[in-house]
Parts: C-alpha cells; structure tokens; sequence
C-alpha cells in the first residue's frame, strides 16, 4: 500500500475507530465539508488524509481514539470481537443467577468434547 495516496473522505464512508478506552467500533461518514467529514458520533476528521490514519479536529496530541477508512478485515475484526464480547457479558450474567446444577451441565458439555 501506498502510505502517501491522497484519501478524501466522503458521505457513507465507514471509519475504523480505536479507542485507549473501550473497543474497536464502525463508525460513518454523515456529512461533509470541503475541509472536515462529521461522523455519526459527531466527530469532526480532517477531510483528506496522506496516510493511514485520519486526524480528529480539535484533539490534542494525546487524544485516545485512531480513526482509518475501514476495510473488509477491519468489519470483520469488529464483528469478531463484538460477537466475543456479546457472549462473554452473557455467560457472565447466566453465571451469576445459575445454580449449581446448571454450571455442571455446561461443565460437562465442555469436557466431554475434549
């Protein structure tokens, strides 16, 4: 890949947004000007970017999200990790109200397939 290839924001474009905070998320383009594109979080990006990752309007050095145009590997990775965590908060809650018994099936579904 070319890392200096001009890339200019547009409409619908979909952003892959790392946060220092939370997870990974998808995040679109909604409106444009000739210098900024608006997502749906109402982030502000600079327009055109000469590299990988898009710079956030009015973060200062150390703001804690990176946003590039995202590609099929980087939806794929979204989908990956928000179905991962989706069954992890699950097995949590199930964990807190299952009995005994209810822990021991799945515990024995587990280590029969070993």
């Amino acid at each position: 890949k070319d890392m200096k290839k001009e890339i200019q924001l547009e409409v619908g474009n979909i952003i892959f947004s790392v946060s220092r905070y939370g997870g990974p998320r998808l995040l679109k383009v909604v409106r444009v000007t000739n210098t900024q594109a608006i997502l749906n979080n109402e982030v502000r990006l600079k327009r055109v970017s000469y590299g990988i990752s898009i710079s956030e309007i009015g973060a200062g050095i150390w703001h804690s999200s990176s946003y590039r145009l995202a590609d099929e590997k980087d939806i794929e990775e979204y989908k990956r990790i928000t179905q991962e965590n989706k069954m992890k908060n699950w097995f949590s809650d199930f964990l807190k109200n299952a009995s005994v018994e209810q822990i021991e099936q799945i515990y024995e579904i587990f280590n029969k397939n070993k």
